[in-house]
């Protein structure tokens, strides 16, 4: 957490300044205010990758898409959750895009974190996604907004089965975006005229050896 925004933070962690109950009524204070909205809040959070990319010009930004379900199934005091699935499962999604040093593998910051409640999604990211947009069509927005805080050096998207769709790789490759998906192997494409799954295509493509991943 960068130092501006931690600094309320850390004065109530000064032993003997605020405890118990006291500190909780200081977060609160510090953290709720109507005028600080998200997209603000973040604001100096952007500003800690450009130093590593000026450090890297050349290094791989991995932007890792993650999706996280916060299930509350018996707790009546909450009165905003959405519904998760088709099990009636209620509660909250979760999402992040964190940036990620493509040479070692160490976070560098987040791009993008978004949290989808029965009312309204609320996002870091201006303007926020609609509270009915499904995730798999959240993606490309994302990847765009993060184009316009990555500007400089080469970067790839890493997202895991969620949004395994041909239509969404066919949209972000027309869109020039860089993008790993785990996908289902089985699944059924049509390619030059002939249907195949995606594992016997995968096998027929032209391949390059690069460098070895540890």
């Amino acid at each position: 957490m960068s130092e501006p925004l931690a600094a309320g933070i850390h004065a109530l962690a000064v032993p003997g300044l605020a405890d118990g109950f006291a500190a909780v009524l200081g977060a609160h204070r510090f953290l709720h205010n109507d005028r600080v909205t998200l997209p603000c809040l973040v604001a100096p959070l952007h500003p800690v990758a450009r130093p590593w990319r000026q450090q890297t010009p050349a290094a791989w930004a991995l932007l890792v898409h993650d999706w996280s379900s916060l299930k509350y199934p018996g707790h009546a005091a909450k009165t905003d959750p959405a519904r998760l699935s088709h099990r009636q499962d209620r509660g909250y999604e979760l999402t992040c895009l964190l940036l990620i040093d493509g040479r070692n593998g160490d976070p560098v910051a987040p791009r993008e974190l978004r949290l989808r409640a029965a009312r309204a999604v609320h996002s870091i990211r201006a303007a926020a996604p609609h509270r009915q947009a499904f995730r798999i069509d959240e993606v490309l927005p994302s990847m765009q907004a993060v184009d316009g805080l990555e500007r400089d050096g080469p970067r790839v998207h890493i997202i895991d089965r969620e949004a395994d769709a041909l239509g969404q790789y066919r949209d972000g490759q027309a869109a020039g975006q860089h993008f790993l998906v785990r996908a289902k192997g089985s699944r059924k494409v049509r390619w030059q005229g002939q249907e195949l799954s995606l594992a016997e295509l995968a096998q027929r493509l032209p391949l390059r050896r690069c460098r070895e991943v540890r």
